[in-house]
């Protein structure tokens, strides 16, 4: 049996690392926050089939020394350690806004329509630099657009490597796979605002759900400068 590609073992150990939590946010919220948690496990074991079509299609780029659809991803266990609260004084809930993933997902797709993977990074980027403040809320949001932006960084760098390699010839575009990836995040955004939206009361009061459990991600990686 195949090991778990990158994309699932990420699904994966999001999945264990929640369930656990689950229980441990349950106890602080008497019992409230248990849908809350099931939605977003939900959602993490219904993508599941397409993370493990993204690993199969990845696999012969990864082996040929292209590392598209690995480098997309960041490893779960880099989350900060379960705490009850947060390291610094959430905003009040009147600062929060709910937020509207699909009218993000028409301006994404706008962009990648009108200037392709470089056009996704800037709106996206100018979007999660809105988004800094409040810091309680829009954690999926937030992680999302961090997503989509680093596959948006990657996309052209993987390409690159794969004419450079000469594997594009045997192969088809790797870009498939990076516009496959995009178009499953575009897929995602409104899903994320409701759980986002669902999260908002706890954090409100003080509870780091979410943004305690997902991990930053660097919208660069630094693999293509070492390997030059």
């Amino acid at each position: 049996m195949l090991k778990n590609g990158p994309f699932v073992k990420h699904l994966v150990d999001s999945i264990e690392i929640n369930s656990k939590r689950l229980t441990r946010y349950a106890k602080l919220t008497r019992g409230r926050s248990v849908a809350h948690s099931m939605k977003l496990i939900l959602s993490e074991q219904a993508s599941i089939p397409f993370a493990f079509a993204i690993d199969r299609l990845a696999r012969p780029y990864q082996k040929a020394g292209v590392p598209i659809g690995d480098l997309e991803f960041i490893d779960m266990h880099l989350i900060p350690e379960f705490s009850e609260k947060f390291p610094f004084e959430p905003e009040p809930f009147e600062s929060y806004v709910a937020y509207d993933g699909k009218a993000l997902s028409r301006s994404l797709i706008a962009a990648f329509r009108m200037a392709g993977f470089e056009g996704v990074s800037e709106v996206a980027t100018v979007e999660l630099n809105r988004l800094q403040t409040p810091r309680a809320y829009h954690c999926m949001i937030r992680h999302l657009l961090e997503s989509i932006i680093r596959i948006a960084n990657l996309a052209p760098l993987h390409e690159k490597r794969a004419k450079e390699l000469g594997i594009s010839s045997r192969l088809a575009s790797c870009n498939r796979i990076s516009r496959m990836m995009f178009w499953g995040h575009i897929a995602s955004f409104a899903a994320c605002a409701a759980i986002d939206r669902a999260a908002a009361p706890f954090q409100a009061k003080g509870l780091p759900i979410i943004w305690q459990d997902v991990p930053e991600i660097p919208l660069t990686s630094d693999f293509y400068e070492k390997n030059r």
